[in-house]
């Protein structure tokens, strides 16, 4: 994690930066449990404090206007969920959708097929 700060932000105290270190790791960590994903996560990422609003920008930014533990948490989860989100994985979601797709049997068809 890299951390900037705009012309109109400013830097995190020690104990933000320790208090977001933690937050990474935790965050990290479930992430990796809700999605089973072998290998542990840490995924590299800017934050910028000073930003005009706080958001993901891009796969690789966390943008804040100030520190907020909660906004850079959910942050760090997007992050962290683009790291997960591998090829492989993504295949893997798109043929299971379309595996179930094909055995679903919506009630509305049913009911006009009788």
């Amino acid at each position: 994690m890299v951390l900037r700060a705009t012309k109109h932000g400013s830097s995190l105290t020690p104990a933000e930066m320790r208090e977001a270190e933690k937050l990474y790791r935790y965050t990290c960590a479930e992430v990796h449990d809700d999605f089973h994903n072998g290998t542990e996560l840490h995924p590299r990422f800017t934050v910028i404090l000073g930003a005009r609003r706080n958001e993901v920008h891009g796969e690789k930014e966390i943008w804040l206007t100030k520190w907020n533990p909660a906004m850079f948490a959910e942050g760090v989860v997007v992050v962290a969920f683009h790291d997960v989100l591998s090829a492989d994985v993504i295949g893997r979601l798109a043929r299971r959708a379309l595996q179930y797709s094909d055995t679903m049997v919506d009630v509305v068809e049913l009911k006009q097929n009788r």
